[in-house]
């Protein structure tokens, strides 16, 4: 099995590798639930300024793809999307930014 496999299988809700459910709300349509892991982005990096989280999913998870200025909710904490960049794997990280409340 490889390691995309792996980390379809947990995102499609069959091993739990730390995955968890996040409120992916795009700036023009309507709030949806994603299955996503949760990254560091020092240990991914790709820290920059102001980025706080990443987040992966695969591509096929979003109704609709994250784009800059998208909100997360993770938990009761809402985060902008900074960036979304495909992987070559049929993947999606997500990097955010805390909202300014």
């Amino acid at each position: 099995m490889s390691l995309f496999d792996v980390l379809n299988s947990c995102l499609a809700g069959n091993a739990d590798l730390g995955s968890e459910q996040v409120m992916h709300t795009p700036m023009a349509g309507s709030p949806s639930l994603v299955t996503v892991l949760r990254k560091d982005p020092a240990l991914l990096g790709e820290a920059r300024p102001g980025v706080v989280m990443t987040l992966f999913a695969s591509d096929s998870a979003f109704e609709r793809m994250p784009v800059k200025g998208d909100t997360f909710t993770v938990g009761s904490d809402d985060y902008r999307v900074f960036e979304a960049k495909l992987d070559e794997g049929q993947g999606v990280y997500v990097q955010l930014t805390k909202k300014a409340p």
